[in-house]
């Protein structure tokens, strides 16, 4: 019989966040990824905390989310943390209307992403 999803992430001991549609580019929010992923999930909260990028913001506060996840279920602390994974999906974009000359118009797409962040037991 196959398992299922929670009770995967039971025996593994991870806990993940999600956050979607925010207003910033997934090219953009993947640089800042890049950065955190394996690391340390204390040291991923310091360097974030001091980047200037918007979407490190963004990425702190679902990163934070995630580790409190994991105290609230496995009661683990950030120290026994590391980030296991961390992806960012385009979303779909709004459309606006900026308007020309001559009666026209132009459309304007305007970025949408979803943060997901996976923190899981260091083992060792």
């Amino acid at each position: 019989m196959a398992k299922k999803n929670n009770e995967l992430a039971t025996e593994n001991r991870a806990s993940k966040a999600i956050t979607k549609h925010v207003r910033v580019s997934s090219y953009k929010a993947n640089k800042v990824a890049q950065e955190i992923r394996g690391k340390s999930a204390t040291f991923a909260i310091s360097l974030l905390a001091h980047m200037p990028q918007k979407s490190a913001r963004l990425l702190l506060k679902t990163l934070k989310s995630a580790v409190a996840n994991a105290n609230d279920l496995h009661k683990l602390t950030a120290d026994e943390l590391y980030v296991k994974s961390v992806a960012v999906d385009r979303a779909k974009s709004y459309r606006r209307y900026k308007m020309r000359a001559r009666g026209r118009i132009n459309m304007v797409h305007r970025p949408v992403s979803h943060l997901s962040v996976c923190v899981e037991e260091r083992l060792g």
